[in-house]
């Protein structure tokens, strides 16, 4: 199966700055030919916003229907959808190219990303896209990415959440989404998790992963903007990511949050570069094996 690559090179609508510059970092550090390398069909697409815009809320949603056209494209022609995004907001083009009424997802994340603008007072979009696509707030954004639809709360599995705001933190409690600490992968909690992915599954068979790289420690990924401590290691995704594949068609994945102006050595880019191998990798296994 053929991987569209698709970078887009925006953080929150803008370009050229922090997280926006990582999707391009990727490229131009050889993420294409490196899954090359590994026997994959790359072929790369870059989205481009058109038009200029007074607002954040316009050049987010105008990113996010890109994303939108790039993910529906590759799917409709039988490619795997591989999001290289700035902020987390990419999730909602992506869902919008998918169909989300069918759709799970796996959202590994340092924070909670489930402020809604009452609960926000910054008004930062960035800390509401798990709250958008679930169809709690910017209906508008998700409307005009092309899909109105939005993801059930119960569909959704967190993972490595440990530094959600406190609103967030009781939306979470009182909402569906179940929700796992770094600590859920490498202790006792993973039999709790790998439970909670079996009951996922007996609800939807597709699934989309969103891997912000913030959710790694920031000893392995120091490039980010809002690092959290206490978090899980490159193996730790790794082992996960396939235990995911292994029970689940994963339509399509993200990768996101990645600031090449704060990595350090390049391990965010090397972790980064490594995990988008794994996620090609299950996500080029569309048909279900024994044991799924």
């Amino acid at each position: 199966m053929k991987i569209a690559l698709i970078a887009a090179p925006y953080d929150l609508g803008c370009a050229g700055a922090g997280m926006a510059l990582g999707p391009t970092h990727y490229l131009n550090a050889g993420a294409d030919r490196s899954l090359s390398e590994r026997g994959f069909e790359v072929e790369t697409e870059v989205v481009e916003r058109y038009g200029s815009f007074e607002h954040e809320l316009g050049a987010t949603s105008e990113v996010n229907a890109a994303i939108a056209r790039h993910v529906r494209g590759a799917t409709e022609r039988g490619d795997f959808p591989l999001v290289l995004g700035g902020n987390c907001d990419s999730a909602i083009g992506v869902l919008a190219g998918l169909d989300p009424s069918r759709v799970g997802v796996i959202w590994f994340d340092a924070h909670g990303d489930f402020g809604t603008p009452e609960t926000t007072p910054s008004g930062y979009l960035g800390s509401m896209p798990l709250s958008t696509i679930t169809g709690h707030c910017h209906k508008r954004i998700r409307e005009h990415a092309g899909n109105e639809a939005s993801v059930l709360e119960g569909h959704v599995v967190m993972i490595g959440v440990r530094a959600a705001e406190p609103e967030q933190s009781l939306r979470l409690e009182n909402s569906a989404v179940r929700v796992f600490g770094a600590e859920g992968i490498n202790s006792t909690n993973e039999k709790a998790l790998l439970e909670t992915l079996e009951e996922l599954r007996s609800q939807v068979e597709e699934i989309y992963i969103h891997l912000d790289i913030d959710s790694l420690d920031p000893e392995h990924a120091p490039g980010v903007d809002f690092p959290a401590g206490a978090g899980l290691s490159p193996e730790d995704v790794e082992v996960m990511l396939r235990k995911i594949g292994e029970r689940f068609d994963v339509k399509a994945a993200a990768m996101t949050a990645f600031n090449p102006e704060r990595d350090e050595d390049d391990r965010t880019l090397h972790a980064g570069t490594r995990l988008m191998a794994v996620l090609a990798e299950v996500g080029a296994v569309r048909e279900f094996g024994d044991g799924r």
